[in-house]
């Protein structure tokens, strides 16, 4: 991504982030909730499966159909006359999409996460080759939306292929239990598309495609290491959380240890990310990318707020709060509409700057739920977090320190090389004094996968 945007504009991240907000909300209709449904149920049948594997396949058919016939209405709305290819051409990656839906769900469900592993380093792999070949060879913006399709059907393969699965009649009557979980995810993930979504269709529309390839970036750029990380967490917390349902000890212990080791991941890259962002911009993307710079430093630390916050998401499902979730985001999404854009009046540093602000507020009844449902206090949770949170600080107070004592001149490369080793010895020696408490939290997390295969 750091390499095609040197080679591309902000108008063409603009453009393809514009064809994202539909294929976001497209994306979620496809999966129709039922991975976790999958997931989180504990009676399936090959039966079952066998029928939710036609019904992903329907929905998938469905949802491509859909976005070719909202692709031009869409162009006219944004007032982009290259969207519409751009739409129904990125459209095919949901028909493989449906194919492998229950698949993948059910190599989570069998805790399969090495052959998961791999299919997912295949996919990134075959995308990341072809954005950068594509881009190379002068495709511009189709090279955004030719690799994703490309990695999806690579992925679709292996996942198939990896865990085959059969045909059969739906049958409402034998599925209703799972559908009517899968419909309130749905809703809920529904709610939260538009929720996420909303500041870029605003910037699209109020203030244009460079003004949206510029936050495309700057949220790409913030969002897409941590996002990893926390789908990685995400995807194998889900089905140990549901195998402890009856044991709310146990996912709370859990739940605590798994916060514990992604916050000594996450919050030292989003702090150093919003200190360097500067340097990194102008080293990395070029000097055409500097408005990204401010958005970056905010967006890094709503990532890393975002990332922590998506451990409770698997809680949440697991303990029988789909109901909430769909209702907190139905109406998240509404106060995000009014509230961005107000914000958009001030560019896209206040879209940014309302999200961080807002966000926080927004997650208080997930937290209320699962300490509710775990018998979780704030005090166990914020100690969880502190080994993490001490050493950022060690560290982001040593990078700034630092900084007037450089010398003058230094290019922006060598000074985010300063920047970064100075950033990462300074965490590991915050680290290493408090290494007693690390290591218990690392030999914690590497149980948990051992005491279940």
């Amino acid at each position: 991504m750091i390499v095609v945007a040197r080679l591309l504009t902000p108008d063409d991240f603009g453009l393809v982030g514009m064809a994202q907000i539909l294929l976001g909300l497209v994306a979620i209709l496809t999966e129709f909730g039922l991975g976790t449904a999958i997931i989180a149920h504990p009676h399936l049948t090959d039966e079952h499966v066998d029928q939710l594997n036609t019904v992903a396949v329907l929905v998938g058919t469905g949802t491509v159909l859909l976005t070719c016939a909202a692709a031009r209405p869409l162009g006219q709305f944004f007032m982009a006359p290259n969207l519409p290819m751009v739409v129904m051409a990125a459209s095919s990656m949901f028909a493989s999409t449906a194919l492998r839906t229950v698949p993948s769900a059910l190599l989570q469900k069998e805790l399969k996460f090495r052959y998961l592993a791999i299919v997912e380093s295949v996919q990134a792999a075959v995308a990341a080759a072809a954005m950068l070949g594509l881009a190379v060879l002068g495709f511009h913006y189709w090279a955004l939306v030719i690799s994703p399709v490309l990695g999806s059907f690579v992925a679709t393969g292996l996942s198939v292929l990896g865990r085959p699965c059969s045909f059969a009649r739906p049958r409402l009557c034998t599925l209703s239990s799972i559908l009517t979980e899968s419909r309130r995810l749905l809703l809920g993930r529904s709610a939260w598309w538009f929720q996420n979504n909303v500041d870029s269709i605003i910037i699209a529309r109020v203030l244009g495609e460079g003004a949206l390839g510029v936050y495309s970036l700057a949220s790409a750029v913030a969002s897409l290491p941590l996002e990893k990380i926390t789908a990685l967490v995400n995807q194998v917390s889900a089905p140990f959380l549901a195998a402890t349902r009856s044991d709310r000890r146990a996912m709370r212990h859990l739940l605590l240890v798994l916060s514990g080791v992604l916050s000594v991941v996450v919050f030292p890259v989003a702090a150093g990310l919003a200190i360097v962002a500067e340097s990194f911009v102008l080293a990395a993307l070029g000097a055409k990318w500097t408005a990204v710079v401010f958005p970056l430093q905010i967006l890094s630390v709503l990532a890393a707020l975002r990332c922590i916050v998506a451990a409770l998401a698997p809680v949440v499902v697991v303990t029988g709060g789909t109901r909430l979730s769909m209702y907190v985001s139905l109406v998240e999404a509404l106060l995000m509409s009014a509230v961005l854009y107000v914000a958009s009046g001030f560019g896209v540093p206040g879209v940014a700057l309302a999200w961080l602000l807002t966000y926080p507020f927004l997650r208080m009844p997930f937290y209320w739920w699962a300490f509710r449902e775990l018998g979780l206090t704030p005090a166990q949770y914020l100690n969880a977090l502190w080994p993490a949170l001490r050493a950022t600080a060690v560290m982001a107070v040593a990078v700034i320190v630092i900084e007037p004592i450089y010398p003058p001149g230094l290019s922006a490369l060598m000074h985010l090389i300063l920047q970064v080793a100075i950033g990462a010895v300074t965490y590991a020696i915050a680290s290493l004094a408090q290494r007693r408490r690390l290591l218990d939290m690392y030999r914690e997390f590497r149980s948990l996968g051992r005491a279940d295969r």
